[in-house]
């Protein structure tokens, strides 16, 4: 699992190191931050993407 603090414009980089170093199921991107074509390509390397959501809001949600 690795939370995501960095601009959209810097996931592209992020997708590659996640890719390269291996060991992440899922990379989440906090509130605000997405970037369609490379959660693509994190989603084709088997990693589960979630974007644009507050990691606090979700688990105040849901508990």
């Amino acid at each position: 699992f690795l939370d995501v603090f960095r601009s959209s414009d810097k996931i592209p980089d992020v997708v590659e190191e996640v890719i390269a170093t291996g060991g992440v199921e899922v990379l989440w991107l906090q509130l605000g931050i997405s970037h369609p074509e490379a959660e693509l390509k994190a989603e084709k390397a088997g990693i589960k993407v979630i974007s644009n959501r507050c990691l606090i809001i979700e688990h105040k949600r849901w508990f």
